[in-house]
């Protein structure tokens, strides 16, 4: 190493003094002394060389116009005999690097009054002659989000199967997979007779008994269906998904985790919350067609049923889509705790970065997948619970206030709020992966080792840090602290309401 510093520092000098001679020679007068010149011989394209001796060796400069030119052909040459000391002492990664820097540390120092294009130049004809390998990736983009979405791809693909095939992974990715448009034939259908039927009887003059909370209800689950089962499924189909879906069932099964055992509670909480939201509204249909004595009607026993059905269907298909997106934010948040308990075991911090860079580009590749069926879910189930305290406070303080009806209405309203309690356990998962990201650094900086100032760890720690994983939608990081403003907005409404109706009622 202290060879190579002197041959660079000798370079070095060899060149300034050589710059100096340039100068001089660019400088003087017609009268003055001229150096040799070798002219190129008859026949051949014209062209003078200029001898100059710079210590015990002798430098052939082509004479080409201008003095920046002559800067330029200068070193060129310097670069050619500087690459074949470097040569002999490259063969490791850091010297690879060193090798890079030298370089354009010394096109950048002699080249100060060159343009950036000539200086790119340059640079790029340097490393061509120390026969410098490319960078395996080449950026396709020219803007910033779609480079930085080329890099996570490109980050995934080395740590991922050669084969683009997602993996099972259960019942809901294969309906989203490979049913998705039977998926929506089957919400839509019944939603359009739904909606056609609520049109035509009013319409052609008969009294249909429906409230409007059915009617909203229906067809914001059917309109979240559709919406976020086909946002979903061309997320599943993209190849960046597959690649992510992939490295982390290949992460997970390192450990031997059971990823479907871990969701496996997960899937039978979304059960239990389907069969509670339907058999909610199938007896508040029913409590409200004998209140309204609707009895020898077929025609508006065969509408709630065409309605009924289609909030089924809807409603399965909403939660599925939740169950997936929470599947999916397990499995990120089971990864990260196989990943500390690598670190932990077995404390090679440099390979902790290697694998660190993989796991925060499948957390940002993940997050950019499902930001919009995510961020659809979010937005309409707020805009019903909305509607939802709207319509209560409405019906709470209108003039003709009954016990019975106001209950009613208020079954029927169910399906709104549990929506929105879906919204917000998705938002959970998602604002605990963050978290759990942001505590990690925390984490492996108390990971004891031999000695108490490690640069290794000080390094992967602000490698962390810098990384900045986590789950966030358009740019934007979910955290515990939006997921507890959103909570505390739902608990003062609530508590209001609670509040004012107790001062009126009670």
């Amino acid at each position: 190493m202290d060879l190579l510093l002197s041959q660079f520092e000798e370079h070095q000098r060899q060149l300034t003094s050589m710059h100096e001679r340039l100068i001089l020679l660019a400088s003087q007068q017609p009268g003055s002394p001229r150096p040799n010149v070798r002219r190129s011989e008859p026949g051949m394209r014209r062209k003078s060389q200029i001898t100059m001796n710079s210590g015990n060796s002798t430098q052939v400069i082509e004479k080409v116009g201008t003095l920046r030119k002559m800067e330029s052909q200068l070193l060129r040459e310097l670069g050619g005999s500087f690459s074949k000391d470097l040569a002999q002492f490259s063969s490791s990664g850091p010297t690879e690097k060193r090798k890079r820097s030298s370089v354009a540390s010394l096109v950048s120092v002699d080249e100060s009054n060159a343009t950036e294009s000539q200086a790119t130049s340059h640079i790029t004809a340097a490393t061509r002659v120390l026969g410098l390998e490319s960078p395996r990736m080449r950026a396709t983009a020219s803007r910033m989000g779609a480079m930085n979405r080329e890099t996570q791809t490109h980050i995934l693909h080395e740590h991922s199967l050669t084969d683009l095939e997602m993996p099972e992974t259960g019942f809901g990715f294969h309906v989203l997979l490979r049913r998705s448009r039977l998926m929506c034939f089957a919400v839509a259908l019944p939603w359009l007779g739904h909606v056609a039927a609520c049109i035509a009887w009013p319409a052609m003059g008969q009294h249909l008994p429906m409230s409007s909370f059915n009617f909203i209800s229906a067809n914001l689950y059917a309109v979240l269906a559709i919406t976020c089962g086909l946002m979903l499924s061309r997320a599943l189909h993209s190849c960046d998904m597959v690649l992510a879906i992939q490295r982390l069932h290949m992460f997970v099964a390192d450990f031997e985790v059971k990823w479907q055992g871990v969701s496996g509670q997960e899937w039978r909480k979304y059960a239990l919350a389907w069969l509670f939201v339907v058999g909610f509204e199938a007896g508040s249909r029913a409590m409200q067609l004998n209140l309204e004595d609707a009895d020898g009607q077929a025609w508006v026993y065969t509408t709630h049923a065409v309605s009924l059905l289609s909030f089924a269907i809807s409603s399965a298909v909403l939660l599925l889509v939740a169950y997936v997106q929470s599947h999916l934010l397990l499995g990120l948040d089971k990864s990260l705790d196989c990943w500390c308990f690598q670190i932990v075991n077995s404390p090679d911090f440099a390979l902790g970065v290697q694998n660190w860079n993989a796991m925060q580009a499948l957390l940002k590749c993940v997050s950019r997948e499902l930001e919009g069926s995510f961020l659809a879910l979010q937005s309409l189930a707020c805009l019903g619970f909305i509607f939802f305290i709207g319509c209560s406070i409405t019906l709470t303080f209108g003039t003709d206030f009954q016990v019975l009806p106001v209950c009613i209405e208020l079954l029927h309203a169910m399906p709104l709020p549990v929506l929105y309690l879906l919204s917000i356990r998705v938002c959970a998962h998602g604002a605990s992966l963050t978290e759990k990201s942001r505590s990690i650094p925390a984490f492996v900086n108390q990971i004891p080792t031999r000695n108490c100032i490690n640069q290794e760890r000080s390094y992967l720690v602000r490698f962390i840090l810098d990384s900045s994983a986590g789950f966030s939608v358009r740019d934007v990081k979910l955290t515990q602290e939006l997921f507890m403003k959103q909570v505390g907005l739902l608990a003062a409404l609530v508590s209001g309401i609670v509040g004012v109706l107790s001062r009126v009622y009670v």
